[in-house]
């Protein structure tokens, strides 16, 4: 791989994780080679629980991406698929995540790229990065069919943001928290509106109090006419 002794981020991390990507490059190169990469993510997953510094991962690179470094393995993956793939400054997670994106939508998930999304979970479980919604938000996502409804069922799943259970049935994973691929749902009811409940008693009046509940992730908590909370 060249120059891939300058090692970046330059850590026992980064170095690590270039051994990662760089039997993951191998094994996807070559079908027929043992599986060895579950080695190199338990060393990493070690260096990540003793507290190692996952921010520089996080960082915009702002070198030329034909140098050979720590990101060599993905711009080989990909070359000759999507040369426009990676862009200046993006960070090193950014382009595993792009390669990943790239993988589902050529119908290329295999144990190789399942477990390079397993690498991109560890790192940013560790980093300082605070996602949007929580679990059991309800969320939309962009989905092929527009935008589906669904509740937050996991952060950080196969190296995406997000794993959503959709209400038409199926799940779906947003790759980046952004608007691009998933919002909040426009609310039909403000606050201080009067709406009705279905209830196990039945259809009950109220008003609506609140939007987005920190208890449960609801849409709506409503004072109900007959003093219960909803």
């Amino acid at each position: 791989l060249g120059r891939s002794n300058e090692v970046l981020p330059n850590t026992q991390l980064g170095g690590w994780v270039t051994r990662y990507m760089n039997r993951v490059q191998q094994e996807l190169e070559n079908p027929f080679l043992p599986s060895f990469t579950w080695r190199f993510e338990s060393i990493v997953e070690e260096l990540l629980d003793a507290g190692a510094d996952v921010g520089p991962f996080f960082e915009p690179l702002e070198y030329p991406l034909d140098e050979a470094s720590v990101l060599t393995p993905l711009s080989a993956i990909s070359r000759g698929l999507i040369p426009t793939l990676y862009s200046k400054g993006m960070s090193m997670c950014e382009m595993m995540r792009h390669y990943l994106i790239l993988s589902h939508r050529l119908d290329n998930d295999n144990d190789c790229t399942r477990e390079l999304g397993n690498l991109l979970d560890m790192l940013s479980r560790k980093s300082t990065i605070e996602l949007r919604f929580h679990v059991g938000d309800w969320v939309e996502c962009n989905m092929e069919e527009g935008w589906m409804k669904g509740v937050v069922t996991k952060q950080w799943a196969r190296g995406y943001s997000y794993e959503v259970i959709l209400v038409e049935s199926g799940t779906a994973a947003s790759p980046f928290d952004t608007d691009e691929y998933v919002r909040r749902p426009e609310l039909r009811f403000s606050v201080g509106d009067r709406v009705e409940c279905c209830m196990e008693e039945g259809w009950m009046p109220g008003t609506v109090r609140k939007h987005w509940s920190e208890v449960n992730g609801n849409p709506y908590e409503v004072a109900l006419d007959s003093y219960k909370k909803w």
